[in-house]
């Protein structure tokens, strides 16, 4: 409340290409630090004249709140005062509560209510509203326990007399289909194997990679295959009974029938409890809690009743699958396949409620039964071996909303039996020594919907909750901050709580410790990064990892850089870019050529223009594709050597002897470039054209210019819709969905993109003026001709350029003494149709007031990246490359095992080996092969 109405630091952060930037910057962090500390100054005496007036049981004033940085004194008063009275009403209801209490107490034989609790010893306190449990529940008598010693003996027969039952056993699928009218059983033999699809050479054509193909296609082959040799499953068998109606009415009864005596047995294990006791519950007698509900009793058993726990939540887990069962039936053949995976699941498959009872109550708190599979892979990501392992898990198998939750229960359950747990010694919680930290890892974009998901799982019975972890550079981040930090994530480890993040927030916290170390840092803290480095060590000893898509997670094409020291001009500077455009204007030209030879072949994809608009090409993956590059990378060096159209207003076009040239030409296109031939370039080139050759062969060669012709304008590259200032292209995540905070790092792609997003999506009519504006800076003479030079490239195609069609007296702008900025219309309908698409007018644009500004590189960085986010599992975490516990992880693909860090190993379960046969075999269905 008293955070809401302190003002907040609204003055955003200098610009980085401002002159004396470290001074500026430094000047306004330093405004900022003034004005937090008088922020919290603010906030620290409020909250103590809040617990003055709350000891006092008063009011506040408003000269109490009145202090700077508060907006509204007036308003904040009122809403702790509004506090202060609803505390003082609780405060006067909980001690007539306990009077009322220990009056009826002594008029009862001074029968004593005990806490009631459940086997695992977790007591969980929540809402009884919240509960799944609540709508099959039923009214109950609260149980009382008097004479706790004189009833001892008759609530263990109790338990005794629940255990010698022999109650009938959960509805099966095998016994379902006995009773099914022409019934088949599963079939022994296994069905027909089709030949594999795919063969070494479809995969892979460079003897470079030719074993690590074979590796991964023969893995492939094997899952193929034991997709194919499944024997008829039980669950098929359903599905095709389910179809007859007569079948149907069958299993209906059948389920009605469980469901009753699911139903009598519960009352019978409360009708065991109540015998055991010696009279009416206090709380019944007083009539106040009337109405309760099987949650309640759940939470609140105590451990002498332990058996009677396991009965009852067991008998629970009856009733809810048998209206879960019926349920669907009444839906209709769309969910047979859901009821028939539901049939086949009795509960407890593969784990026991008795050893892990915190997921029996996941299952009542949240309406499911836990499938034998999700208990496997449980029990291998709760393993003490100490490697990391990824695990592939087939889609709608459960990873985020069962198996993750069972991790987190179990966790917390262990902590809290830790915390009950004293050393007779020396008194010191087990906790302390044997509780781990339960973090799991998820992409930015799953955040919101995983955390609020597995806090209803387990924020019920369960009594955990879910923590972020935020952490971002742009932080104020201090000595205490860092403190707080450690202070929170040892009340969660202690307490059983988890926490959820996502990689850039785990990767900023340790870049975060380098910055700070640096002394080439603004804002340079070497007592906060000792404090933020004793998080780190916290994290590496009590932290146990998850992650959930792991592929993605572990992506070797992101990594989180911090920039230190002033912004420098690129390497290369006005020739970098220059190259850059010349390599795609030669792209352009050849494109009706490209679309000739290979766009029949599926190779290239081109969008033809007519000039002077950009004419697009994208490359794709296919036989033949290094063809089509060669083709391309010859053409463009030509182009600069031969042509030189695309550089000549540079005036850097290479005018070299046939043999000079020749060696030119192998410095930019050999992969493998003798020493003499560099010697030989380095002593008879100019400055300018060695530095073209190298520019040109980091293009050409090392595949940069390939790698930009690949990617797709508004899907993986385009301009960030909210950074209106930043202008250069970013990566985007998927369809005008740009990344939030990221940008590309190597300098080439970088300018790639921003020339391809402008050639594409055309200049704004503010970019447009500002050209025009530039225009009027520069000599007349110079400005006219460079103006006469667009309107002639313009004159004959300007009906292909718009981005609408012109009007049928439409004029183009011939002459540079015809342009006047200050008419509205003619700038609206003659010169922004003719320029907006015009490459050598975005050119100029982006040369002139882009590049020079946004186009920096600076002097050092810190670099975190995959490796970070799996240390090594040493068992002590002495480096800072290591951690105490091993990391786990699952996605749906394992397809990146190749490129996975060297810390971590892709160990799939033998009853996951099936998984890629199985989404092969979906992808090949004969549904798919029609349009």
């Amino acid at each position: 409340t008293v955070e809401d109405v302190l003002e907040k630091f609204a003055e955003s952060s200098p610009w980085t290409g401002a002159k004396n930037y470290s001074n500026l910057r430094r000047q306004w962090e330093g405004r900022k630090h003034n004005h937090n500390t008088n922020r919290q100054n603010s906030k620290n005496l409020i909250i103590a004249h809040t617990r003055n007036a709350w000891s006092e049981r008063r009011d506040l004033y408003v000269h109490e709140v009145n202090y700077e940085k508060v907006a509204s004194p007036c308003e904040l008063r009122d809403s702790i005062n509004t506090y202060l009275t609803n505390w003082k009403k609780s405060e006067q209801l909980s001690n007539f509560t306990e009077r009322f209490s220990e009056a009826l107490t002594v008029s009862q034989n001074k029968a004593s209510l005990h806490s009631l609790s459940y086997v695992s010893s977790i007591t969980a306190k929540v809402d009884v509203s919240h509960s799944t449990v609540d709508n099959f529940s039923e009214q109950f008598r609260l149980i009382t326990l008097k004479g706790h010693d004189s009833n001892s003996s008759a609530l263990h027969d109790a338990n005794f007399a629940v255990r010698n039952q022999e109650p009938p056993k959960p509805l099966t699928a095998p016994e379902i289909l006995s009773r099914f009218v022409g019934r088949r059983n599963p079939s022994g033999g296994a069905s027909i194997v089709p030949s594999f699809p795919l063969t070494l050479d479809d995969v892979v054509t460079s003897e470079e990679f030719r074993e690590m193909a074979k590796d991964l296609v023969s893995k492939l082959e094997t899952s193929w295959q034991l997709a194919h040799e499944t024997k008829e499953s039980v669950s098929k068998l359903l599905i095709d009974g389910l179809k007859v109606e007569k079948n149907r009415t069958v299993l209906k009864l059948l389920l009605e029938e469980e469901l009753r005596f699911s139903r009598e047995k519960k009352e019978k294990v409360v009708a065991i409890i109540q015998r055991a006791e010696a009279g009416p519950s206090i709380l019944e007698s007083t009539g106040l809690w009337n109405n309760t509900s099987v949650s309640t009793i759940l939470s609140k058993f105590s451990a002498v009743t332990a058996q009677l726990y396991g009965e009852f939540g067991l008998t629970i887990r009856r009733v809810q699958r048998a209206t879960r069962c019926l349920r669907l039936l009444d839906q209709g053949d769309q969910v047979y396949a859901r009821l028939a995976r539901e049939l086949e699941n009795t509960g407890s498959c593969g784990w026991d409620p008795f050893v892990y009872p915190e997921w029996l109550l996941l299952e009542l708190d949240n309406d499911f039964c836990i499938r034998e599979h999700q208990a496997e892979v449980a029990k291998e990501f709760l393993s003490d071996e100490m490697i990391n392992q990824l695990l592939q898990q087939n889609m709608g198998e459960g990873k985020t909303d069962v198996i993750v939750p069972m991790i987190m229960a179990h966790f917390g359950a262990v902590a809290q039996r830790a915390n009950r747990t004293t050393n007779d010694n020396s008194g010191v919680h087990l906790s302390d020594r044997m509780s781990e930290l339960c973090c799991i890892t998820v992409l930015n974009s799953l955040y919101p919907s995983n955390s609020i998901t597995w806090q209803w799982r387990i924020g019920g019975l369960l009594g955990q909750r879910v923590y972020p972890m935020l952490f971002r550079r742009d932080l104020a981040f201090g000595k205490s901050e860092a403190a707080q930090m450690l202070s929170e994530l040892e009340y969660i480890t202690q307490n059983g709580h988890v926490v959820v993040t996502v990689p850039e927030q785990r990767l900023s916290q340790e870049n975060k410790v380098v910055e700070l170390a640096s002394s080439t840092a603004i804002h340079a803290d070497t007592e906060t990064s000792e404090a933020l480095l004793k998080v780190l060590r916290f994290l590496k000893n009590r932290c146990r990892n998850f992650l959930d898509e792991s592929d993605m997670i572990l992506s070797p094409l992101y990594q989180l850089v911090y920039t230190l020291g002033d912004p420098v001009d690129m390497d290369g500077g006005v020739l970098r870019w220059s190259v850059a455009a010349a390599a795609l204007k030669s792209v352009s030209d050849m494109a009706p050529e490209l679309q000739a030879r290979f766009q029949d072949h599926h190779l290239v994809e081109v969008h033809l223009h007519k000039k002077p608009r950009f004419s697009a090409v994208r490359l794709l993956d296919g036989d033949g594709a290094d063809e089509v590059w060669d083709f391309i990378r010859k053409r463009v060096l030509e182009d600069v050597l031969e042509k030189g159209t695309a550089t000549k207003h540079l005036e850097i076009r290479p005018k070299l002897l046939p043999e000079e040239r020749e060696r030119f030409q192998r410095m930019v296109l050999d992969s493998d470039v003798d020493t003499r031939e560099i010697q030989f370039c380095e002593s008879t080139m100019t400055k300018n054209l060695k530095r073209c050759a190298e520019i040109l062969r980091g293009l050409l060669t090392h595949d940069a210019l390939r790698f930009a012709l690949g990617k797709r304008w508004r899907v993986d590259f385009g301009s960030h819709p909210s950074r209106l200032s930043y202008l250069m292209a970013v990566p985007y995540r998927y369809k005008d969905v740009a990344a939030d905070r990221t940008e590309f790092k190597h300098p080439d792609v970088m300018l790639l993109h921003t020339l391809q997003h402008y050639y594409h999506k055309g200049l704004l009519s503010s970019q447009l003026s500002q050209v025009f504006q530039k225009l009027g800076n520069m000599v007349e003479a110079q400005a006219k001709a460079l103006f006469n030079e667009w309107a002639n490239q313009s004159v004959q195609t300007t009906s292909g350029i718009p981005m609408s069609a012109p009007s049928s007296d439409f004029r183009p702008v011939l002459d540079y003494t015809s342009v006047n900025c200050a008419d509205a219309a003619q700038f609206k309908q003659q010169l922004e149709p003719q320029f907006q698409f015009h490459m050598e007018t975005i050119d100029f644009f982006l040369f002139r007031k882009v590049f020079p500004v946004q186009a920096k590189q600076f002097p050092n960085e810190i670099s975190a990246n995959s490796w970070d986010l799996c240390p090594t599992p040493r068992g002590d975490a002495r480096n800072a490359d290591e951690a105490r516990f091993p990391t786990k992880g699952f996605s749906g693909t394992d397809g990146t095992q190749p490129i996975l860090p060297a810390t971590v190993t892709q160990r799939n379960l033998p009853s996951g080996e099936i998984t890629n046969g199985l989404q092969m075999r979906s992808l090949l269905h004969a549904n798919n092969d029609e349009v």
